[in-house]
């Protein structure tokens, strides 16, 4: 029986087992503090923690701390309209998460909070200044969205939509459902995003719109409860085919309605999320009026198109300068040379007067912009398999600027190591142990790398791991990564069935293998024949 006490105790031996034999860094550290080094004496640290307090200590070093884009949304509600944003914190007890803003409770959330909890804590946070400030409240449903907002929205027009949104005086209503459009729009490989979907979060506790809850909790990654929300919309609102996947039901909608540009784009990210290429690429053919070329759909192109050569990311990124006034016309080199002026531009766009949107439209550029570099060295690293492919696209981005940039080329540099016959994981465990700007997907693959070169016993497949579910957080993508690295890199059946129920409980559209694996703990015939009978399931979703 799933979660039984024998499955438990068993899966809690063995992860306290590879512990004692040093196969994970242990230590005596506080909930907050850092994990040892990478090739440091993990079993030596043992002598300073209790043996009492040994299982709850290495629980700890594994446990994924609430999702920090509704951390920071939750700080943004809570700013005073005067002064900085207090500092908001999470302690885990008996199961659950505190929510401490200021140094005050603000609420309980569950282990794995889900999107509806947490805006339910955010709402709350917002409805003592609504209180006070009547103008602040929920806005009208019946208030118009701002024209520049809604025309972007109806062009799927992603970079008149983020000008839009950074005009100032623009009401709420209009930058909820601008925030949560601009979400839905933007690609976000390498997690640079965070401070948009922060913003949207914030905007959308503080005056619900049943449309943006359901397109943010699907940007967001919570597809469950985007289908959810979904269910009080009407049945031919686009909106809630896309929640509930039902991929045939939108194109028989927009099929109907040819103008419907918005429509059409997310049937087109529906396809793009299911790899189908073929389809994809008729029904972009077959759009009349046709989504123009920009950064909306060069990301979907990225989502998709594994095997193009990797030019959807250049095109993204040369879109990324473009919109930041940076020529490409005819650049003296590629965009991937070019990271330091493009942060330079970023940290010049001027703030709308209150302030509010500036974080949130540059994490939009760096999106798009990153997005585009990290599908050139995915091209390079997985596609071509070419280590010299790429070292030459990490010495074309020297010299890079520090944070994400400096981070990838590094990645680029340690994993053309691995193509080029390196069988030294050191460097990809010190890499995975300390890059805190790169987002998750590049260092998952760093550690399945590290878990494909090792032997089991090799400390090296362990020892970076903590530090790595420190970067982690609660978001179901993380979840889903997080169950991977349970079962390759840990060996950790306890905390692999953990993590991946509430992966699939989250988000059962990221993966499919979870979803099957919690059909089968729970002899769930019905749920099995459900995941073997979708048609829509890939090879990529299965195994990837």
């Amino acid at each position: 029986m799933p979660g039984s006490p024998r499955r438990s105790r068993v899966a809690a031996s063995l992860v306290l087992a590879a512990c004692l034999a040093g196969a994970v860094a242990c230590g005596d550290r506080g909930e907050e503090a850092q994990p040892a080094p990478v090739g440091g004496p993990g079993a030596d640290l043992l002598a300073g923690v209790a043996p009492a307090a040994l299982p709850e200590y290495v629980r700890g070093r594994y446990r994924l701390r609430p999702d920090r884009r509704f951390l920071a949304a939750l700080a943004r509600v809570a700013r005073p309209a005067e002064g900085e944003a207090p500092l908001v914190q999470a302690l885990h007890q008996e199961g659950r998460w505190k929510i401490l803003v200021g140094g005050e409770e603000a609420g309980l959330l569950a282990e794995f909070p889900d999107f509806e909890e947490a805006t339910e804590l955010l709402a709350r946070r917002v409805q003592p200044a609504a209180a006070a400030n009547p103008a602040a409240g929920i806005p009208s449903a019946a208030a118009p969205v701002a024209p520049a907002v809604a025309g972007a929205i109806e062009a799927v027009d992603a970079e008149a939509l983020a000008a839009a949104l950074g005009a100032p005086g623009l009401d709420r209503r209009s930058a909820t459902v601008g925030l949560a459009w601009l979400a839905t729009l933007t690609t976000d490989s390498l997690d640079q995003a965070d401070p948009l979907l922060a913003a949207a979060w914030a905007a959308l506790a503080a005056g619900r719109e049943p449309r943006a809850a359901v397109l943010l909790a699907r940007a967001l990654g919570y597809g469950r409860a985007a289908a959810l929300a979904a269910g009080p919309l009407a049945a031919d609102d686009p909106v809630k085919l896309y929640a509930a996947g039902d991929e045939p039901g939108l194109a028989a909608l927009c099929g109907r309605r040819p103008q419907d540009r918005p429509c059409r784009f997310l049937h087109l990210a529906l396809l793009a999320e299911r790899g189908r290429g073929e389809r994809f690429a008729a029904v972009l053919a077959a759009s009349r009026p046709g989504i123009a070329d920009g950064p909306a759909l060069s990301g979907l192109r990225i989502r998709l198109a594994d095997f193009d050569y990797g030019k959807p990311g250049r095109e993204l990124a040369e879109q990324a300068l473009r919109s930041l006034g940076l020529a490409t016309e005819s650049p003296a080199a590629g965009p991937e040379a070019r990271s330091r002026e493009f942060e330079a531009a970023v940290e010049q766009l001027a703030a709308p007067p209150a302030g509010a949107a500036l974080a949130a439209l540059q994490s939009w550029h760096r999106a798009n912009y990153y997005s585009g570099l990290y599908n050139q060295a995915r091209f390079a690293l997985d596609l071509r398999a070419s280590g010299e492919d790429a070292n030459r696209l990490a010495g074309a981005m020297t010299p890079a600027a520090p944070g994400a940039a400096e981070e990838l080329q590094r990645y680029l540099e340690v994993r053309a190591a691995v193509l080029g016959g390196s069988r030294d994981m050191s460097p990809p465990a010190g890499l995975l142990a300390a890059a805190p700007s790169i987002g998750a997907p590049p260092l998952h693959a760093l550690a399945r790398t590290i878990a494909r070169q090792v032997t089991t016993t090799d400390r090296l497949r362990r020892q970076p791991i903590p530090a790595f579910f420190e970067q982690l957080d609660t978001r179901p993508a993380h979840r889903l990564i997080a169950a991977r690295v349970a079962r390759e890199n840990l060996t950790s059946p306890f905390l692999h069935e953990k993590l991946a129920r509430a992966a699939a409980a989250a988000a059962p559209h990221l993966s499919e293998e979870l979803p099957a694996l919690v059909a089968e703990l729970d002899e769930d015939a019905a749920g099995l024949r459900r995941v073997a009978g979708d048609h829509y399931t890939t090879i990529r979703q299965m195994f990837w």
